[in-house]
């Protein structure tokens, strides 16, 4: 059966930092935060320290590749008074042949089969918050016609990592907070991102290489509009230069594949549906049916 996004609005938002402080204020007791010490994992957890919302973090920790990152994290741990859980794994012995042979017979990813790892030493009551992600919005050229599009898709790695942490016999919930329509809409409307679709064509043609692949599309907010917009809502986020240590480890890594169970809808269609009240959407898989080209 193909991909259909099932859509909903998000009506009325504010900016994305009292838009994110409201959605973790519904979340409910004992939250778990999945975090790395990069930036979105420090609005979040700005986003529950600023409003005393009783919570505690737990860190992935590979020796040798994210050892910055822990030590921003301790600094944020003394900062905003929290428990922090650093569960490591080192993948330099037999667990790390393990994890490349359930790759080769099952095809999940080694970067989420070493995640679900990390997620099973948790606490198995505690109810899991995944870390954020921007939503993806790519130009593509359809008949001969340079247009927007956000992206729905079954790909997204937010949901094949909930998919697969999922699976574990857990009695607390897996929380994804990347789907909340009142997230992705506090981006979009956002006056910095409005820019970066302005001034996408300069900014795709100036990419640089990361891990010497050329950066893709949707990397061009993630590094180049995201570290200015987050730093417009907050003033005290640690700005060290971000590692990304999953992209240095000689495995398979994924390249969001969204040629296929996807849904692509025009970018302005799109954030006008969201300011709408109580509406849903469906579409269909129709990655399929356009021809793409760059």
């Amino acid at each position: 059966m193909s991909y259909i996004a099932k859509l909903r609005s998000a009506g009325p938002v504010g900016n994305l930092k009292s838009t994110l402080e409201q959605i973790v204020k519904e979340l409910g007791p004992n939250p778990m935060l999945g975090v790395s010490g990069g930036l979105d994992s420090q609005i979040l957890i700005h986003s529950f320290a600023s409003q005393a919302i009783p919570f505690e973090a737990a860190m992935l920790h590979l020796p040798g590749y994210n050892d910055g990152d822990l030590e921003n994290l301790k600094v944020l741990e003394q900062k905003y008074n929290f428990k922090l859980t650093v569960i490591e794994l080192d993948i330099h012995n037999s667990f790390g042949h393990d994890i490349l042979t359930e790759y080769y017979e099952t095809g999940v990813l080694p970067d989420y089969i070493l995640y679900r790892h990390f997620v099973s030493k948790l606490p198995i009551d505690c109810n899991f918050v995944q870390g954020l992600s921007a939503p993806i919005v790519l130009k593509r050229n359809v008949d001969g016609k340079q247009k927007l599009f956000y992206v729905d898709s079954l790909n997204h790695p937010h949901r094949e990592l909930n998919r697969v942490l999922s699976a574990l016999p857990r009695e607390g919930r897996i929380i994804n907070l990347n789907d909340d329509p009142r997230y992705i809409s506090s981006i979009l409307h956002d006056s910095f991102y409005t820019a970066m679709m302005y001034s996408y064509d300069y900014l795709r043609g100036n990419r640089v290489e990361k891990n010497k692949v050329e950066m893709g599309d949707a990397e061009l907010y993630h590094y180049f509009v995201r570290p200015i917009l987050y730093a417009n809502y907050w003033d005290d986020l640690i700005y060290s230069t971000k590692i990304d240590f999953l992209g240095n480890i000689d495995w398979p890594q994924d390249r969001y594949n969204y040629m296929q169970n996807s849904c692509y809808i025009d970018y302005n269609i799109f954030k006008k549906f969201l300011e709408k009240d109580n509406a849903t959407l469906s579409i269909p898989d129709n990655s399929s049916r356009l021809c793409f080209s760059k």
